[in-house]
């Protein structure tokens, strides 16, 4: 009878350690589990992280882009061979000619004049026009105005097809608000997309 009770008691133990081993194998496989999405959120973080970086990386890129087409006196910009430089700047100009007074601004406002030259660098002819040019003040539409002067070269210029090896210096004309704080002038390079560059006056 003992023996027998021995044979039962070890029979027990064996199942009672069967299923703590079991136990155990289990709960490694979820700490498996666990560990394995804990890696997975840290890649996923990390390719977060990475194209963050790269959509600042492209957006810096597109400001540096945007600030390219950005003209100051004296600097220059070129699209498909032709190229112009902003030359010089005039501010509330009054012509030295107009003996009569019949090139007047009206009340409140003023005439600025901007120089350009234009070279073409193509194998081919390049459009020109005083009216390629749109003029803000303060972010609004100002009237451009033709003035005959004798104070810049190609006083009478309006437009030409500028051949291959050419080049051409005129001056524009607008009537802005003696107040305006900022004055831009926008020059359409590209007839096609739109594409302007933005000159900073003052």
């Amino acid at each position: 009878m003992r023996k027998i009770l021995l044979i039962i008691l070890a029979v027990l133990l064996g199942i009672i350690a069967l299923a703590a081993i079991a136990g155990s194998i289990t709960g490694g496989s979820s700490s498996n589990n666990n560990n394995t999405n804990v890696q997975n959120a840290e890649i996923n973080d990390a390719e977060s992280e990475a194209d963050t970086d790269e959509e600042e990386s492209n957006s810096s890129e597109s400001s540096e882009e945007e600030s390219g087409n950005t003209v100051k006196k004296g600097g220059s910009f070129e699209k498909d061979g032709l190229k112009f430089t902003y030359k010089k700047f005039k501010d509330n100009y009054k012509p030295s000619d107009d003996k009569y007074g019949l090139s007047k601004p009206s009340k409140g406002k003023k005439f600025i004049a901007c120089t350009f030259k234009f070279e073409n660098k193509s194998d081919s002819d390049k459009y020109v026009s005083i009216y390629d040019f749109a003029c803000y003040a303060d972010n609004e539409s100002c009237e451009q105005e033709y003035i005959s002067t004798d104070d810049f070269k190609n006083n009478d210029f309006i437009n030409e097809n500028l051949s291959p090896g050419r080049n051409v210096t005129f001056t524009t004309f607008y009537q802005v608000p003696k107040k305006a704080k900022n004055v831009q002038l926008e020059y359409e390079s590209d007839v096609w997309t739109n594409e302007k560059i933005i000159i900073e006056v003052k």
